[in-house]
């Protein structure tokens, strides 16, 4: 059985000052979600008032600094070795890094890249990362932010392509997606940000995923993973505000190209995400289960979820940090 720990949103805080935002090249949206009113009523007041009415678990502000990290990053490894995984996939969000300027905080990813990457070398595992919106990722230098995710996780594509089941070509573009058949499963990780946060057609990477699907020859059962849920996790009035908006929607839409693989195999599809730090777990009627994880969190001891896959079922389990 496939086994894989897939974690997100750590946002991992350098220990330098935040630099000064160029506020001229910021749009209408971003000159009002951070302005000082706006961050006092949405982090002082609406977040930990619905953290305290939601029926379902949350933890709308996970982000850690770099010295209470480095300080747990043994259990943390530890945590992730002992599941007995295959390898690992964070889904977006391992720093908390500015996206509203490129290249603004160049220096402040110093502290944050190597204590991520001291953390990677600590685990018994390949982990594969996904690039989310606030990984210092902007549309002007995205590949510096790839190759940043790419330092971190210390040649974990070619650590998993040594593993991975001969009979599929692996594929990884330049914007960060890829695609691998492993023990009879098919691995898709598709970066959401470009039409998530970058107003990029929300079907960028449609011709990526069908050709990722169309190149396996066997009718096998499909795990997506992506930052942005396809679905909607959080209210309304979070999405009023541009928070939690669904990207990629035709990844769950009724005769689309997931629907139309379980019609045609009669295999099971996952798709996992990140990015609004509230847990959320369906399993549809349509054979396509939906997973928003919880944040990899310290203070909560939470890493995220252990996904099981065989040629049948797709199950998963919590994991949390060892104490």
């Amino acid at each position: 059985m496939l086994k894989i720990v897939v974690s997100s949103d750590l946002h991992l805080r350098s220990s330098y000052p935040k630099p000064e935002a160029d506020r001229s090249t910021f749009s209408f949206k971003q000159k009002i979600t951070r302005s000082g009113p706006f961050q006092f009523a949405a982090h002082k007041l609406l977040v930990p008032a619905y953290e305290k009415i939601t029926s379902r678990e949350a933890n709308l502000k996970p982000h850690v600094g770099v010295e209470e990290f480095s300080a747990s990053k043994l259990r943390i490894a530890d945590s992730f070795s002992r599941t007995g995984a295959d390898f690992a996939v964070f889904n977006g969000d391992f720093f908390d890094l500015s996206r509203t300027t490129p290249g603004r905080d160049r220096v402040r990813q110093e502290d944050v890249l190597h204590a991520g990457r001291d953390l990677i070398d600590n685990v018994g595992l390949p982990v594969l990362f996904l690039p989310g919106n606030s990984d210092g990722l902007h549309k002007d230098d995205i590949y510096e932010t790839l190759d940043d995710l790419s330092f971190v996780n210390n040649n974990a594509w070619d650590r998993v392509k040594e593993v991975a089941d001969t009979d599929y070509e692996p594929s990884r573009d330049d914007y960060g997606n890829f695609s691998f058949k492993i023990q009879n499963c098919l691995v898709i990780g598709l970066n959401s940000v470009p039409p998530g946060e970058f107003k990029f057609p929300d079907d960028f990477n449609y011709t990526f995923m069908e050709q990722a699907l169309s190149s396996c020859k066997k009718n096998v059962p499909v795990l997506v993973f992506t930052h942005h849920a396809p679905f909607r996790v959080l209210p309304w009035y979070f999405q009023a505000i541009g928070e939690g908006i669904p990207a990629q929607t035709w990844l769950l839409e009724e005769g689309g190209i997931l629907n139309h693989h379980v019609q045609k195999t009669g295999k099971p599809v996952l798709v996992t995400s990140g990015h609004c730090h509230q847990w959320l777990y369906e399993k549809g009627t349509d054979g396509i289960s939906r997973l928003c994880n919880l944040p990899l969190s310290v203070s909560r001891g939470n890493i995220g979820v252990l996904v099981k896959a065989d040629d049948e079922v797709i199950k998963i389990e919590k994991v949390r940090i060892n104490q």
